[in-house]
């Protein structure tokens, strides 16, 4: 309300001398802070963007703004930031979290406000009386709290009856129960910001103790209590890694997309150029690129792509339904028969690495559903070509139409059709976040595809008991870590001695690995979090949604009933997430981000259409007719009762004859 360089909208009547605070910039306690501008191009975490906004703006400093609705001092610790802007008091909240102060972004302290404008009479004496007993309370510096219920005296009276009032231990003589109780809730209204920008969220601050959880160990992961942790804190330990400049990303795309759908190919070999550094006259894969793939794989490789083809394929065929036909009344016929799609996208994506696995989940199940026209599309190599065992594991799926294309516009190319790529109905599989946008983005218009599943990107929940193996455990996150430096890895374990070896046995086993960069960044983000009891790490997983979740308890199969959220469990010891990933025989293609709440992986069942039937005999509509035009009649559609009467009296008539 009242801030520097903007113009008061309200009257300061009195400060009130407590609820003293200071917006504050807070760092680690290892951070090199050299003055201000060492904070620039730095994340800084906050409840109070617009403040913050103006404070950095003032000095000419460019930085991210995170904002949150709580929590904010264990955001460096997760990795959500670099730094914090926070309310401080004392300062022991930032202490308890190995913070320390650094700047003053605006200081605050409670005050008595009103409205500039003039009062009836009535009320102006009101306010006076009011400020005489305020200020006689602040008289006696012993007191904490405002006591608006000092007898009603005559204004000159009024402080000397505030100062009769008080004893020498600093309490009211005559405090009623009820107004003390009201003191302990009395708010702390902030002076803090523009009016016109409300902060939306208050601050909510963790418990310190959960945050300096394990503070001890040097681990790449942060070790938390669960059962210490308030709501807001435990909402902000199960978010998701924000996508950073989401809104600016799905312009970017739509305006991809849009340009691959007016310009066709001439705009796909611009994007290939541009963000795969290829040149491309043609995007087919020719017959003579996939016999070099062929060429290309040993006969172990090739032998190991038949095996996970034959798992997939057993466990997918058991997915097709057989038609359904039932007579739910004398005379009328209800069935229902599945029809494939008539033409589906596979997009299989090479980014840090490519997914021939992808191609597999993607195209095993597409040709059991009998998907006439299969597209696939893959990001061309370095050397404009496509990676062999994609090549391969397609042509073994029976897919035939493979285009070097990726991203954004490869989406586009299959969504709308260009001179070289076909156009599909609907669009299958993973991808970064320009895939998963663009998928958004033709999903949304009736010319465009349709898409398999919202998704982010991959993740994984283990749940460990004393039966656990540390080191199988920190291999599975490991393994997911991985895939990408968005990926999320959570452990929940219901021991803090399990949580400690498993966090160290990441950390040996991450120095071994190639991808450890990729995998590193990804384990920044990531959580380690202690329960109690097996049900409430089962709480946890479902409140989680994973993508995978990985049970690796006494009795992993008793917990199967328990598990409400997930894309695909993992069973014991002795599955691996991998093994799903590959050859188990269930689809890797999983919702992601939370959207196991309500989605399922991929399966035939994405591939088809489900199209119901009826027929009616005469006898059929006599008996049912007078039922539908009734109901047809309680929404007062006429046309619809009508329907149904010119039939009843044409059939009367016949019987009449």
């Amino acid at each position: 309300m009242l801030a520097r360089g903007t113009t008061p909208r309200i009257e300061v009547l009195q400060k009130l001398d407590f609820g003293r605070c200071r917006l504050a910039l807070a760092v680690p306690q290892e951070f090199e802070f050299e003055g201000l501008p060492s904070i620039a191009g730095k994340r800084i975490a906050t409840t109070y963007p617009h403040v913050l906004a103006r404070f950095l703006h003032e000095h000419a400093i460019t930085a991210e703004i995170v904002t949150l609705s709580g929590a904010v001092e264990i955001a460096p610790r997760l990795g959500r930031a670099d730094l914090i802007c926070d309310l401080v008091s004392t300062g022991s909240t930032l202490t308890a979290n190995h913070l320390r102060e650094v700047a003053v972004v605006l200081e605050s302290q409670v005050c008595l406000v009103r409205t500039p404008v003039a009062l009836p009479d009535i009320k102006a004496d009101w306010v006076r009386r009011l400020l005489v007993r305020v200020d006689g309370v602040q008289q006696v510096r012993e007191s904490k709290y405002i006591m608006l219920h000092a007898p009603r005296s005559a204004p000159g009276a009024d402080r000397e009856a505030a100062a009769r009032q008080r004893v020498p231990h600093g309490h009211s003589a005559r405090r009623h129960r009820r107004q003390g109780r009201g003191a302990r809730r009395l708010s702390r209204n902030r002076v803090l910001g523009d009016a016109r920008k409300p902060e939306s969220r208050r601050c909510q601050r963790g418990p310190g103790t959960a945050c300096r959880e394990d503070a001890r160990m040097k681990s790449p992961l942060d070790i938390l209590d669960w059962a210490t942790l308030d709501e807001a804190t435990r909402d902000a330990v199960l978010r998701r890694p924000v996508q950073r400049d989401a809104a600016g990303l799905l312009e970017r795309a739509r305006s991809i997309v849009a340009d691959v759908r007016a310009r066709g190919d001439e705009a796909l070999r611009e994007y290939t150029a541009r963000f795969d550094d290829v040149h491309l006259q043609s995007f087919a894969v020719s017959d003579a690129e996939f016999a070099a793939a062929e060429a290309a794989l040993t006969p172990v490789q090739r032998a190991a792509l038949e095996r996970a083809i034959d798992t997939i394929t057993r466990f997918h065929e058991l997915q097709t339904l057989p038609p359904l036909r039932l007579e739910t009344a004398p005379g009328v016929v209800c069935e229902r028969m599945t029809v494939a799609l008539e033409s589906v996208g596979l997009y299989v994506p090479a980014g840090t690495a490519p997914l021939p696995s992808t191609a597999l989940m993607l195209a095993v199940p597409a040709s059991i559903a009998g998907c006439p026209v299969r597209v696939m599309c893959t990001p061309p190599r370095p050397d404009g070509s496509a990676d062999p065992a994609v090549l391969v594991a397609a042509r073994l799926c029976g897919v035939r139409k493979v285009f070097k294309v990726g991203g954004a516009q490869a989406v586009a190319a299959m969504a709308y059709g260009t001179e070289s790529v076909p156009k599909v109905v609907k669009i299958f599989g993973p991808g970064n976040a320009w895939v998963t946008a663009a998928k958004q983005i033709v999903a949304q218009d009736a010319d465009g595809a349709a898409l398999d599943m919202p998704a982010g990107p991959s993740e994984v929940l283990v749940i460990a008991d004393e039966s656990a193996r540390p080191a199988f455990v920190a291999a599975d996150l490991l393994a997911q870590a991985e895939h990408s430096v968005d990926a999320q890895v959570l452990l929940v374990a219901v021991s803090r001695q399990l949580a400690e070896a498993c966090v160290a046995e990441v950390a040996r086993q991450l120095a071994t690995l190639p991808r450890r960069e990729i995998a590193g960044k990804a384990i920044a983000e990531s959580r380690v979090i202690i329960v109690p009891t097996i049900a409430a790490a089962m709480e946890v997983s479902n409140r989680y949604a994973p993508e995978h979740l990985i049970l690796q308890v006494t009795r992993p199969r008793d917990l199967l009933l328990q598990v409400q959220n997930a894309g695909s469990v993992f069973l014991g010891s002795w599955t691996p997430e991998t093994m799903g990933d590959y050859c188990s025989g269930t689809n890797h293609v999983l919702p992601t981000y939370g959207h196991a709440r309500a989605y399922s992986g991929l399966s035939v069942f994405d591939f088809v259409k489900r199209i119901t039937v009826q027929e009616l005999t005469a006898d059929g509509l006599r008996n049912l007719g007078p039922t539908a035009r009734t109901l047809a009649q309680l929404e007062s559609l006429d046309a619809h009762a009508n329907a149904v009467t010119v039939r009843l009296d044409a059939l009367a008539q016949a019987g009449n004859a």
